[in-house]
């Protein structure tokens, strides 16, 4: 029977004990949160312009959105927004983004405050808890899914 020499058995021993290699990141780096909040910012501007290409434009086809109770899909929500153009205007202001960018995904959640301004009437301020999923997609960011719940109803 032969035996194996001690030194050899010590060097297996330390090729196989070495620390490997550290990975190296191919990945461009991630956007900042500030690029997903401003899709949204210009979304709610377009709203207000009433500009019908402004709202479509950042939302993936197979869009869609909860709101509150009811879901819409993308293109019955930018024709009940460019419908509704002559019965008034809104404004938001969005707070609080809590914002993660994942490669070509990202999500985010924030307060809108929205101020609805019939043509004839008084204000109504609506206040929502609201969540987007984003896909990027030929380097823009788009709405995927949208998730919005009002917090301030009447008579609660």
């Amino acid at each position: 029977m032969r035996t194996i020499p001690r030194w050899l058995v010590a060097s297996m021993v330390l090729v196989g004990c070495r620390p490997a290699a550290p990975a190296v990141a191919n990945h461009a780096p991630l956007d900042p949160p500030s690029a997903v909040e401003a899709v949204l910012t210009r979304w709610y501007d377009a709203m207000q312009r009433h500009d019908s290409a402004g709202i479509a434009s950042p939302l993936l086809p197979e869009f869609f959105i909860f709101e509150d109770t009811t879901v819409i899909a993308g293109a019955a929500l930018v024709k009940e927004l460019v419908d509704g153009a002559a019965a008034g205007s809104q404004t938001a202001a969005l707070t609080g983004f809590r914002t993660v960018v994942m490669d070509s995904a990202a999500w985010t959640s924030f307060r809108n405050r929205e101020v609805w301004t019939p043509t004839q009437g008084r204000p109504d301020t609506l206040d929502f808890l609201e969540s987007v999923i984003f896909r990027k997609r030929n380097g823009q960011w788009l709405m995927e899914r949208y998730h919005a719940t009002r917090i301030n109803r009447p008579g609660r």
